[in-house]
């Protein structure tokens, strides 16, 4: 939150120990783009505030076909190659947040993608493509990444009451997050 979660993460991974035994990700926000020397600085001071020298994962955030095109005009696609030919990041995907039908037009603008992280819960099974996500999934060949599994705390402690009741009388039990979670 506010710009201090990579230094944070960063820090405890360093003071620890522990980088070689976690999968570090992070990702490039498109708004924050206008050259291709932007997604360079912004790389190096990720790399930086995280304490490390490689990425597991680098998503571009929020992506819609209109932010793609932003993007690929720049010079993303030969950036995120570089990048991965150099070792400095292992995999690329992007976080997805539009209409399902632009999610095949992003998979097929570069053929290297292995990670789409949608929101995906039991009441936003659809939204912004989620399912078509995991539908899409096995043509594609990628992996999927569930952003949103308790609808931002809707589906745990701020669930209603009433909705608790209606789990409770279909004989789900357990914490309404645990139940979000297993589902």
């Amino acid at each position: 939150e506010g710009g201090w979660s990579e230094p944070f993460v960063g820090d405890f991974l360093h003071a620890q120990g522990l980088r070689d035994r976690v999968h570090l990700v992070t990702k490039l926000s498109p708004w924050m783009v206008r050259t291709r020397e932007d997604m360079e600085r912004i790389f190096d001071h990720q790399l930086r505030r995280l304490r490390t020298d490689h990425l597991d994962l680098y998503l571009l955030h929020a992506m819609t076909l209109d932010q793609w095109r932003h993007l690929e005009s720049l010079g993303v696609i030969p950036f995120l190659e570089a990048r991965l030919r150099d070792g400095r990041i292992r995999h690329a995907g992007f976080s997805f947040h539009s209409a399902p039908g632009e999610l095949p037009l992003l998979l097929d603008a570069w053929d290297r993608w292995e990670v789409v992280q949608v929101q995906y819960n039991y009441l936003d099974r659809n939204f912004q493509g989620g399912r078509t996500a995991l539908d899409l999934r096995q043509r594609y060949g990628y992996g999927v990444a569930v952003m949103e599994p308790l609808k931002g705390g809707n589906l745990g402690d701020r669930m209603p009451d009433p909705i608790r009741e209606i789990l409770t009388q279909a004989g789900i039990v357990g914490s309404p997050a645990r139940t979000a979670l297993r589902w």
